[in-house]
């Protein structure tokens, strides 16, 4: 199961999203970024201090992004000329977007055959387990064909095992590596105990 958050809209005429360019991020308080959230129409100095930054054309609107100290999420805010939020969107995952954004070319290609690699490997390994007992894959080889090299790599080791076991924790398996195989075992179902 996944939850998320969203501003459902009720009987939307589009669902198409306004185009917004970030002008400027900046970080508040935990304290204030929870005020925000709570309280959108409360004249803030961050926002009096940065209304040059928000603005709308024919673009779109030209906004701040809000971040808050310890928050993953962000507030995007087009102040249009106020001191409240006039337009505001509250963005799930801002810091890892902006984190993705500031990405080098390298890492997001690297990020990219890491992705595609962990998907390949679950797949393959839960193609292995509809016909027997067990799974096992070496993970050295299979990386290759992805152009990835994890010889003598124990952090690109962490990373992949880590992103295969996030792919495979839904099934019931235990997982090991093994001289640079990967290893799959049906867990025994557990019994449950009568009254």
């Amino acid at each position: 199961m996944l939850y998320i958050r969203a501003d459902l809209i009720r009987k939307p005429d589009t669902l198409k999203p306004t185009c917004c360019t970030i002008e400027k991020t900046i970080e508040v308080s935990a304290e204030e970024y929870d005020s925000l959230i709570a309280v959108p129409f409360k004249d803030r100095a961050f926002i009096t201090e940065n209304k040059e930054h928000m603005w709308m054309d024919n673009e779109g609107n030209h906004c701040l992004l809000v971040l808050g100290e310890n928050r993953e999420d962000g507030v995007l805010i087009e102040a249009e000329g106020y001191d409240w939020v006039r337009y505001g969107a509250l963005i799930p995952h801002a810091r890892d977007i902006i984190a993705a954004q500031n990405m080098s070319p390298a890492l997001k290609e690297l990020n990219q055959k890491l992705t595609a690699f962990a998907d390949s490997a679950a797949e393959e390994c839960l193609k292995m387990l509809e016909g027997g007992e067990r799974a096992s894959l070496t993970l050295i080889d299979h990386a290759r064909g992805f152009g990835i090299d994890m010889e003598g790599n124990g952090m690109l080791w962490d990373t992949v095992t880590e992103m295969i076991g996030e792919r495979l924790s839904e099934h019931n398996f235990d997982m090991e590596i093994d001289n640079g195989d990967l290893i799959l075992t049906p867990r025994e179902p557990e019994m449950q105990m009568g009254m």
